[in-house]
């Protein structure tokens, strides 16, 4: 078999440019006016809707969502120097917006800003206004629109409203919502709402990244191996990154597996079913083209793990080279009596 980082510098020299960037929704030229809320309103809860395209016209692939900016009209104006009480929530969204705020977060809700005073900036056109950098990481799916709310417990004018002028986007169907409630940052219901307009954001990103997929199937006690990575993220010189295995039993023998699909294995599209050597609902999910062995450690049925070393190339040749992997485990006692396999984890490599 191919040495599993050889692999990564070979696909090295097709790999696209992934890393950290930012980018503004919405993506295009939408109608522009100058509006207080939510920074120049009484405080309040406001919730920001963004289409799943919209983001993946930028990213195109899962990321991790490191903050926001709100941005000020390019006629902006207002009162400056002022310190905002707020925090922010961020989720995956569903496919329009409700007067619900908590009903619009889906799935993965994460609070990436604790409550926090946060001094913002200058009204200035073009600016970035209310300039969060989350404390909480939020992982977007690659597919999926999302929300961000924020809580906004103090406008830093004594709860009385005043000019600011944020880029009001008007005419965003299908592209950017909004719903708001005045007065009181906990509300569960919007007061006004839901909208096609928005407030023009910055959104901040790193594409280092791993995102489970698919399903595995079951060993001894009818545990399904579990796998996932440690030790921070695919990117150049971490030394400490791993692959991993849970919920397995002890001293089984353990392959690891890695190649640059889970579509294919060479000629064999994936999922391959393993049926065919006696071990139903079973299934190949990552091209299997690089390997490495490996016992299990631990107590019975389900206790165990494994833990398999993948230290980072220090170069930034691999970046952009996506990798599919996957455990399987030789298991006699599994209820097939062959094999369990694990989940796939699709590995996105970025400079941070």
């Amino acid at each position: 078999m191919i040495h599993l980082h050889r692999l990564l510098l070979l696909a090295a020299l097709t790999a696209p440019a992934v890393a950290q960037g930012q980018f503004d929704l919405p993506n295009v030229g939408i109608t522009s006016q100058p509006v207080s809320t939510p920074i120049g309103a009484t405080p309040m809860r406001y919730q920001q809707w963004y289409a799943g395209f919209e983001l993946f016209a930028n990213l195109t692939a899962p990321s991790r969502i490191t903050g926001v900016s709100l941005l000020a009209s390019p006629s902006a104006g207002g009162q400056a120097g002022q310190t905002l009480e707020v925090e922010v929530t961020m989720a995956h969204a569903t496919p329009s917006m409700t007067g619900n705020f908590d009903l619009n977060m889906a799935s993965d809700r994460t609070v990436v800003l604790p409550r926090a005073r946060i001094l913002c900036g200058n009204a200035t056109p073009g600016a970035e206004t209310l300039n969060i950098q989350f404390a909480n990481e939020f992982l977007w799916n690659g597919t999926s629109p999302v929300v961000v709310d924020y809580k906004i417990f103090d406008n830093g004018n004594n709860g009385q409203p005043y000019a600011f002028d944020n880029d009001f986007q008007t005419g965003t169907i299908a592209r950017m919502q909004r719903i708001f409630a005045s007065n009181n940052p906990n509300a569960r219901n919007a007061t006004f709402g839901p909208q096609d307009s928005g407030i023009k954001t910055r959104f901040f990103y790193n594409q280092a990244i791993d995102v489970a997929y698919g399903q595995g199937c079951p060993g001894e006690g009818g545990f399904v191996p579990r796998a996932s990575t440690g030790g921070g993220y695919p990117v150049p010189g971490n030394i400490n990154y791993e692959m991993r295995l849970d919920d397995v039993p002890g001293s089984r023998q353990a392959v690891f597996f890695m190649g640059l699909s889970d579509q294919t294995w060479g000629m064999t599209p994936l999922p391959f079913a393993l049926g065919v050597i006696g071990a139903p609902n079973c299934n190949i999910l990552a091209e299997f083209i690089a390997s490495a062995q490996v016992v299990t450690v631990g107590g019975g049925a389900g206790a165990a793990s494994a833990r398999l070393p993948f230290p980072m190339p220090g170069n930034t040749g691999f970046v952009g080279t996506e990798f599919y992997s996957q455990w399987l485990v030789l298991d006699p006692n599994a209820p097939n009596g062959v094999l369990s396999m694990s989940n796939g984890v699709r590995h996105i490599p970025g400079l941070q």
